[in-house]
C-alpha cells in the first residue's frame, strides 16, 4: 500500500473527517499512476505520446 494513502487514513482517521480521508486516497493513487507512467516510460515499455503535428513536420 502507498505510503501517502495509508498516512491519510491514519490522519483522517484521527480527524474524523471522511472528506480528507478521500483526498489523501485520490493524492495517493495519482501519485501511484504517476510512479508507475514513469517506470514504465523509463524502461521502454511505454512509448511517449507524440503529437501528428510533430510527427508530419518531421
Amino acid at each position: 500500500m502507498d505510503l501517502v494513502v495509508l498516512w491519510g487514513w491514519v490522519w483522517a482517521w484521527a480527524v474524523g473527517d471522511l472528506s480528507v480521508l478521500i483526498c489523501a486516497t485520490v493524492i495517493g493513487l495519482m501519485c501511484s499512476v504517476n510512479v508507475v507512467l514513469w517506470v514504465l516510460r523509463s524502461t521502454g515499455r511505454l512509448r511517449p505520446r507524440v503529437p501528428t503535428e510533430v510527427v508530419k513536420a518531421a
